[in-house]
């Protein structure tokens, strides 16, 4: 997972430069007839629980602290007012309360969820002829992710899946020159059907999870975006 990031995170830093090499040397053609751009952000991540049930109705809720969240996109205007995108991100959440139906909540020792989405975006800006800009749109893709749980008896929980991954929110951009907007946006991010492996000790021995759940979360960004092609 970490490669993964560090490889699009270091292909959007080089675009960046690029872009803005190109700016300073007295502007670029744009590609294929379309006004390119990039965009780097930065914010909060606000995960719901994590909820399954296991074999004999034992039910489990992993609970997560704030974290934090980074990514970049590459993306051109493809129509009037409708911007299509790559997106690649990183997300952080710290685990919290482990509730299990058969005891008290527990703080775990050590626990985390990581994902990493690369999503395809299409934004609809709402044009008002002014330098602030709203927009709303979201994106489908695929999300890795990594989540784990440990709590002081040394059980632990923890999977590593691939899955289907979504987002939808909005923002609004304002225009500090024809070069660079700021960004502040609001995304509902989602990976689908993520399954966490049982223990195999104690009660769970034996069991096995009855469903998948879905890690829900909410996002709030700020970020740059430097359109070269202007």
């Amino acid at each position: 997972m970490k490669s993964t990031l560090l490889a699009g995170a270091c292909a959007t830093a080089l675009m960046l430069g690029a872009a803005t090499s190109a700016r300073a040397d007295g502007g670029i053609d744009p590609l294929l007839g379309l006004d390119w751009y990039v965009s780097l952000f930065g914010g909060g991540s606000f995960m719901d629980d994590y909820r399954n049930t296991f074999t004999g109705g034992f039910n489990y809720r992993q609970e997560f602290d704030e974290g934090f969240i980074v990514g970049g996109a590459v993306g051109a205007e493809v129509y009037p007012d409708i911007r299509g995108e790559v997106e690649l991100s990183y997300q952080f959440n710290d685990a919290r309360d482990l509730n299990v139906s058969f005891g008290a909540p527990v703080r775990p020792d050590s626990g985390e969820v990581e994902i990493v989405n690369l999503l395809f975006n299409l934004w609809y800006d709402i044009n008002l002829d002014t330098v602030i800009k709203p927009y709303i749109g979201g994106g489908i893709g695929i999300g890795f992710v990594d989540i784990r749980s440990r709590i002081p008896a040394g059980t632990a929980w923890s999977d590593t899946e691939t899955a289907f991954a979504f987002q939808v929110g909005g923002g609004f951009k304002y225009a500090i020159n024809n070069y660079i907007d700021i960004d502040l946006s609001y995304r509902f991010r989602g990976v689908l059907d993520v399954e966490v492996s049982p223990p195999g000790a104690g009660p769970f021995a034996g069991g096995a999870w009855l469903d998948d759940d879905d890690l829900l979360s909410h996002t709030v960004h700020a970020g740059i975006t430097l359109k070269p092609g202007n």
